[in-house]
């Protein structure tokens, strides 16, 4: 195969980001994606709280999830605006079920050599592929895959070992979705640490400096990225997201 120079084409900047939001327990990842325009819940965990949105009921297996991404795909462009998926931590469990089930075992630990973890890529391929042709499709503006936040040991090859949240997967599923997020935002809450005197002993006490925070920049303490110029933090809201997103397009 060959090209001639008239099949070259200037590519146009991508509109509809794939977005991963992980953080701390309470910080009100549901809320923040509750915040967009128009959103359509699939819910793998019962976190709604007090939030009124749209929602399929409650998925119990993996097979009810694809059933909803379906359902999804015969929505009218402009009925709905954001499809958030909360939660990629609880849709794993329903991915390890069926991936034992597919195998005739109980655990997804029986299958051996740990490839069950591999066969699992297989459903995350295939959830991912089914959200990108709805943003491609026009029938969401926003995908919102809302994720538990985890702290693990990072072995660096040039420093010493150090503590990081990352995203609550498996490695390997963790991997992928670092690679296929257009954005990933690690939410928390800010804090300053206050050292006290009290009878000539020295304590360290932790003050929080007020609102949540959304990190949009990697940092060696936490797992972030985005890839349309965004502040490297903004308020964990969904109106600054989205003035932060369309300000740098």
């Amino acid at each position: 195969m060959s090209y001639d120079l008239e099949s070259i084409k200037k590519s146009e900047a991508k509109k509809t980001p794939l977005t991963v939001i992980h953080g701390t327990p309470g910080i009100g990842k549901t809320t923040f994606a509750a915040g967009f325009p128009k959103p359509l819940f699939i819910l793998t965990e019962d976190g709604l709280g007090s939030n009124e949105v749209d929602a399929f009921p409650l998925c119990g297996s993996m097979d009810n999830v694809f059933a909803a991404l379906e359902t999804c795909y015969k929505l009218k462009e402009g009925e709905k605006e954001t499809l958030v998926i909360d939660s990629l931590s609880a849709l794993e469990f329903l991915i390890w079920e069926k991936v034992a089930s597919d195998h005739g075992k109980k655990n997804i630990e029986d299958i051996g050599y740990a490839k069950g973890y591999i066969y699992a890529l297989d459903y995350w391929r295939d959830l991912t592929l089914a959200v990108k042709g709805l943003l491609s499709r026009g029938v969401f503006k926003n995908v919102i895959l809302i994720a538990h936040s985890d702290i693990s040991r990072f072995e660096s090859p040039d420093s010493e070992s150090y503590d990081r949240n990352v995203i609550k997967l498996h490695k390997r599923a963790f991997q992928f979705f670092y690679e296929q997020a257009d954005i990933i935002g690690f939410a928390s809450q800010p804090i300053f640490i206050k050292k006290v005197d009290e009878s000539s002993k020295e304590r360290a006490i932790a003050k929080d400096k007020g609102g949540a925070v959304l990190y949009l920049k990697e940092k060696p303490s936490l797992i972030a990225k985005n890839r349309y110029g965004m502040p490297d933090s903004i308020p964990f809201t969904s109106t600054d997201f989205l003035e932060a997103l369309h300000n740098k397009k």
